[in-house]
């Protein structure tokens, strides 16, 4: 379940610019703190980090 929510985090992290918190609350996280927690965990990165990553490198 939640390497469902973070592929979703980094799906979305990629295509918009829109607030983290609604990013996080869209993927099922209760708090900004449980993806910021979580996705470098699973992503090897912070999320701030994979936002501001070349889009090539990414997905």
């Amino acid at each position: 379940m939640r390497r469902v929510r973070m592929e979703r985090a980094k799906e979305l992290l990629f295509s918009t610019d829109g607030p983290v918190l609604r990013l996080a609350r869209g993927c099922g996280f209760n708090t900004v703190e449980q993806l910021e927690y979580n996705f470098p965990k699973l992503v090897g990165m912070s999320a701030t980090q994979y936002r501001k990553s070349p889009k090539t490198n990414l997905i």
